[in-house]
């Protein structure tokens, strides 16, 4: 997978590097879940999932961004609505995004419709496996 975002001056960024990687899946009842990491982030010091210094636990949120909920499709304009009822980031729980979607081959490419993340626009290709 590659995630791509395009600043206003047209600079190409990787949020999570150029080797990013995670899952994207849909099933056909309408659930969809997604999971993005920067590869290699660091470990924490400690093996116990809800310890951590606060630049540990800092660095593991920055690096990685999830969500799940339902989906819907609107063929007639090559769009997908995913409906959250979980994500990493709060602000987005119970929150509609849209995305276009493209398929080529064995790819997905989503690009987001909503406004942009940190005054860019942001582009996903997902392989399918």
């Amino acid at each position: 997978m590659s995630w791509e975002a395009q600043t206003a001056e047209g600079k190409t960024i990787y949020p999570f590097g150029e080797d990013a990687t995670g899952w994207l899946m849909y099933d056909g009842e309408g659930n969809m879940s997604v999971n993005l990491m920067r590869r290699n982030r660091p470990k924490f010091s400690t093996d116990d999932p809800s310890g951590g210094t606060v630049e540990e636990i800092k660095g593991a949120y920055k690096g990685y961004l999830a969500y799940c909920g339902r989906y819907t499709i609107q063929e007639e304009n090559l769009t997908i609505t995913h409906s959250l009822d979980c994500a990493l980031f709060p602000n987005w729980v119970g929150s509609l995004q849209l995305r276009h979607f493209e398929f080529s081959e064995d790819r997905l490419t989503l690009t987001l419709s909503t406004p942009p993340i940190a005054g860019k626009s942001h582009m996903l290709v997902w392989r399918k496996k």
